[in-house]
């Protein structure tokens, strides 16, 4: 989405209002209060079916993001892959410091919270250039880069990516507009000022327990560890597409379930040929990210981890 021609507080304070509308999103769905908001949104309202459902809407949020991807940061960034923790608690922190009380109950590192922050810092950026404060401005700024850099975009692009895997046309829009939004403020407040967190490292497996189900099934399931998200219908398509039972609940039973069940079936080869398809097709769809941000995104990272995941399967194929 691009800004042009406005002033400089202009510019901050409708980036302030868009960061509102997408953190809303994020947190409510589509809802009676932001359902025009996002229709004056293009491309959002591109991906609107008219007439809007509200109530189908909500669940289709549910199922998003209550049910399939967990719009956290520590779901992501955490060696555990459970949320909260620490890193809720630095996300808790910046907020008192900066002056924010999150918009909704949700964790302090969900990424409407995050956004609702961001909008927080550019509405006091706009404030700071309408009252001729030309260094408070650039104070905001530098904080704004510091933001983007050390909560969202460490685990952003994991999330877009597990985000689009789902599917849903209103929300992939969501996300790709959070992506693109985010790049172009940041590459405007410039990249070199601000050196991004290192992602945490994770102990690999280790070669004695490549047989142990639980271990396999811990390391895709954190993304920390494997570079991927997989949500309950990524594993249910993966069963699906092997005629495998695969349980419900959580990700974890019905992961083991999977690998179970391809074990009983003799459809294990099989099984660790479609995890390796589908970690290629997230390590295509990282590289295509790359091209279309800059480092600070840390797609190289994700990458990184997404390889060794691969050679992981690769060990497990010829056991």
């Amino acid at each position: 989405m691009k800004l042009n021609r406005l002033s400089n507080a202009e510019e901050a304070l409708a980036y302030s209002r868009l960061y509102s509308l997408l953190s809303g999103l994020y947190v409510h769905g589509l809802t009676r209060e932001n359902l025009e908001s996002v229709r004056m949104a293009s491309p959002l309202a591109a991906a609107l079916t008219e007439p809007v459902n509200l109530e189908e809407a909500a669940a289709d949020h549910q199922h998003q993001f209550g049910f399939n991807v967990f719009p956290y940061a520590s779901a992501f960034l955490d060696p555990s892959g459970l949320l909260g923790g620490a890193i809720s608690d630095r996300h808790i922190q910046e907020y008192q410091q900066g002056g924010y009380r999150p918009r909704s109950s949700e964790g302090a590192d969900h990424i409407g919270n995050e956004l609702g922050f961001i909008a927080h810092i550019n509405r006091l950026e706009s404030s700071a250039w309408t009252e001729e404060d030309a260094e408070a401005a650039h104070e905001f700024k530098g904080r704004m880069s510091r933001l983007i850099d050390n909560h969202i975009f460490p685990w952003l692009a994991p999330f877009a990516l597990a985000v689009r895997h789902q599917g849903n046309s209103f929300f992939i829009q969501v996300v790709d507009l959070t992506l693109e939004s985010l790049d172009q403020q940041r590459r405007q407040y410039g990249r070199a000022k601000s050196k991004p967190l290192a992602l945490p490292k994770t102990p690999p497996v280790a070669d004695d327990n490549l047989n142990d189900i639980k271990n396999i099934s811990s390391h895709l399931l954190t993304p920390l560890s494997s570079g991927i998200f997989l949500s309950r219908d990524d594993i249910g398509r993966l069963a699906q597409r092997l005629t495998l039972p695969r349980g419900f609940g959580q990700r974890r039973h019905m992961i083991e379930n999977l690998f179970e069940s391809a074990i009983t079936y003799e459809q294990t080869p099989n099984l660790l040929s479609s995890l390796q398809r589908l970690l290629t097709n997230w390590e295509d769809e990282y590289r295509e990210l790359a091209k279309q941000s800059g480092p600070t995104l840390q797609v190289e990272d994700w990458l990184s981890r997404v390889k060794e995941s691969k050679k992981l399967i690769s060990q497990l194929a010829k056991d």
